[in-house]
Formats: structure tokens, sequence, C-alpha cells
């Protein structure tokens, strides 16, 4: 009976333990308009569930998992979010909503051109002398 005792009070004094620690950690820093993010949500003690009503986002919106807060906006812009509960306030968390580049606003590929008259058949070399491989312009005039 006294091993239960001492059980049961020590179970009961984990529950007493005041927060000490909110630390948030975002699965990406930047993310596209209505495009859902995870947060890593770190307490202590481990066992301290977290609400949305616990999180300020700004225009954002934050629903809670269990461990995990996931964020999400409708208009681009930086947003700083932050949770507090019980007098102890996370570390900010800034993440960055960008618009999806249009196709206009994409890097183009670079082009590549041919250029006829420069050939592998008919290269100038450094001296400035046409080298040609056509065997038709070489003058046959001696013997070989």
């Amino acid at each position: 009976m006294l091993v239960s005792g001492i059980l049961i009070a020590g179970c009961s004094s984990g529950s007493d333990q005041k927060m000490s620690i909110i630390e948030l950690v975002p699965e990406n820093d930047e993310v596209l308009v209505n495009e859902k993010t995870d947060i890593e949500i770190k307490t202590d003690p481990k066992d301290t569930a977290l609400t949305a009503s616990d999180f300020v986002a700004g225009k954002g919106k934050i629903e809670v998992d269990g461990n995990l807060a996931v964020f999400c906006a409708s208009d681009t812009g930086t947003y700083t979010i932050k949770a507090s509960k019980d007098g102890i306030t996370s570390n900010p968390v800034s993440i960055k909503v960008v618009n999806a580049q249009s196709d206009s606003e994409k890097p183009k590929p670079e082009e590549t051109t041919y250029d006829h008259k420069t050939s592998d058949h008919n290269k100038q070399n450094t001296s400035g002398q046409t080298n040609s491989t056509d065997r038709s312009s070489i003058n046959n005039d001696g013997p070989l």
C-alpha cells in the first residue's frame, strides 16, 4: 500500500510543474499563398498542450494538432508567429508567404543558336587563317 501511495504522489507532482519553455521549429521559412506548413511545438513539460488561441500569427491562420501547429496565409508578406501560455512566450518564427511565379516571371532557358558561318569545316585559327577540311578546295597542283 505504501508503494502505491508513493506512485500516486509521484504522478500528481508531475502535473504541478509550471511551464518553462515553448519552442517553435518551422518546417519552412518560405511558402506559397494558401500553402500549409508545419511548425513543431516543443514544450517543457512535454505534455503541455497548446491550442490555436495560444498563437499570434497576424492575418495568417493556425491550426493545432498535438505537437504540430499548421500555418497558412492567403496574403503575401512576412508573418511573425508566436505562442504564449501561462506567462511563457515562445521564440518568434518568421515565414514569408509569396505568390507562385507566373510563366512570364520565370527565368527563360538560354537559347542555343547555330551560326552557319562558323562550322567545323571552316574555322579560323588564332593567326587569322582559315582552316578548311573541305577536300574540294585543296589545291592539287603538285604530287602528294
